[in-house]
């Protein structure tokens, strides 16, 4: 028995008895059928409302980091100036100081190249001729891939630009652009 308030007794442990026994019991197996005096029935529950909070900021964390434009991975702010440009479809050879890029996969790092006389850079090529061998086996009958982009920062030596171009003329690519920025809207 147990005393709920004073002057009140609750015999809610009557079921199995009033013992030792039925104390311990009801303790260690708490359950419906050995409740035990003394100890109350708690509900474990989730609530709703913090859950929907969280859901809606997450939602509007995710729509506001979300771009639908396509990112190359380049800072932008670090390219030279130009306007009156096409846009063509090319491989993507990225130079940065992180090192260097075919399409976002690592080839090299700008340390390998010699500024004194520039060379043909062997990752740069491998991977290039094998976009372009791919090229033509995807699409015999179709004319061979002739341009390759180049996107090269504006303090890059000029020892590495030429390397890049020689490297991607070797490699099958007779056409090479520069990745630059638009010129702005006042001087066009």
């Amino acid at each position: 028995m147990s005393i709920r308030a004073p002057g009140h007794v609750s015999r809610e442990g009557t079921r199995i008895g009033r013992g030792r026994v039925a104390r311990v019991l009801g303790r260690v197996m708490p359950s419906k059928t050995l409740s035990t005096p003394g100890r109350r029935k708690t509900e474990a529950g989730l609530s709703m409302t913090s859950m929907i909070d969280v859901m809606v900021v997450l939602v509007v964390f995710l729509l506001l980091t979300f771009a639908t434009h396509g990112d190359l991975g380049h800072d932008t702010s670090r390219l030279p100036m130009a306007n009156g440009v096409e846009i063509v479809t090319a491989p993507i050879v990225d130079v940065k100081p992180e090192g260097i890029f075919v399409e976002g996969e690592r080839v090299g790092r700008l340390d390998e190249i010699d500024l004194g006389k520039p060379k043909r850079h062997e990752g740069v090529f491998t991977a290039l001729k094998r976009r372009y061998d791919l090229a033509k086996q995807i699409a015999p009958n179709d004319p061979a891939p002739t341009h390759v982009i180049l996107a090269i920062d504006a303090e890059t030596p000029a020892g590495v630009v030429k390397a890049m171009t020689k490297t991607a003329a070797e490699s099958g690519y007779p056409s090479i652009d520069f990745l630059v920025n638009g010129a702005p809207a006042a001087t066009r």
